[in-house]
């Protein structure tokens, strides 16, 4: 049931990522803004979002497990 739970969370995550670069990319397409770093600006509120929803929750050990980084090697 946690897998099934996860993995529409992870569908749903990803329905909002494509959703935003097709309406930026019909912003862009319509508007030819002369500055291109606006139209990545915008990505910015969802990842907002998402680090306010982990820290809520508090579920950043579930998502950031300090066991999978690679080690440095000095």
């Amino acid at each position: 049931m946690i897998k099934s739970k996860l993995l529409w969370k992870v569908i749903g995550l990803e329905i909002l990522v494509i959703f935003w670069f097709l309406v930026n990319g019909a912003y862009v397409s319509m508007t030819h803004p002369t500055t291109h770093y606006l139209q990545f600006l915008g990505i910015v509120p969802l990842a907002i979002g998402i680090a306010f929803y982990l820290t809520k929750t508090k579920k950043w050990p579930f998502f950031y497990h300090h066991s999978y980084l690679p080690l440095r090697t000095v």
